[in-house]
């Protein structure tokens, strides 16, 4: 007579027999770097360090940026930032006309540019700009909420913040669902 299997070991060989096949899979965290973002025109921007500065042209994103717990990396606004008391401290980079400062924004020496789309409205100015301030250059989207939470996730990624940007986007998400619920029975303007 055979020996007989007990029922736990019969059950371990069943679900080994099952399994389709061994696949490998990484063990651990994934390194953060390189990233692959696109901004606002569509473009594809590679990081493939962690940046250590950022200037930020975009007064929304500069908050943004605290936001996601990237403001210490903050080292020049616009001069329009209103929150948070950091971000309104933050050395001025456009000129007294609102165009872009590039001597200031070269003697910052970013890593990346937070530029908004009035500033770069193409990717022939963006690359140009690009090579001016010797720096990444990231144009923001930021025209419609799904535009600036698609941004925030991108700088979550670029800045090695990417859970704490998910966060912020859920919130954003969550602010905005429930202003549709209480319109949904409203009639249409």
């Amino acid at each position: 007579m055979p020996p007989r299997l007990s029922l736990p070991l019969l059950l371990a060989l069943a679900l080994l027999s099952s399994s389709c096949g061994f696949k490998h899979e990484p063990l651990g965290d994934l390194p953060a770097f390189p990233q692959t973002v696109r901004d606002g025109l569509n473009r594809e921007i590679h990081i493939d360090t962690a940046p250590k500065r950022i200037v930020s042209l975009d007064p929304g994103m500069t908050s943004a940026l605290y936001s996601i717990g990237a403001g210490n990396l903050a080292v020049g606004g616009s001069g329009q930032e209103s929150y948070p008391a950091a971000a309104v401290k933050l050395p001025d980079m456009l000129t007294g006309d609102g165009e872009i400062d590039i001597k200031a924004v070269r003697h910052a020496t970013p890593d990346i540019v937070l530029v908004p789309a009035s500033l770069a409205p193409t990717a022939d100015d963006a690359n140009k700009l690009q090579l001016r301030v010797a720096a990444t250059v990231y144009v923001v989207r930021a025209t419609t909420v799904a535009g600036v939470m698609d941004d925030i996730a991108s700088l979550g990624l670029m800045t090695d913040t990417a859970e704490r940007a998910r966060a912020v986007t859920t919130r954003i998400q969550s602010a905005v669902d429930a202003v549709t619920s209480a319109v949904s029975s409203q009639p249409r303007p």
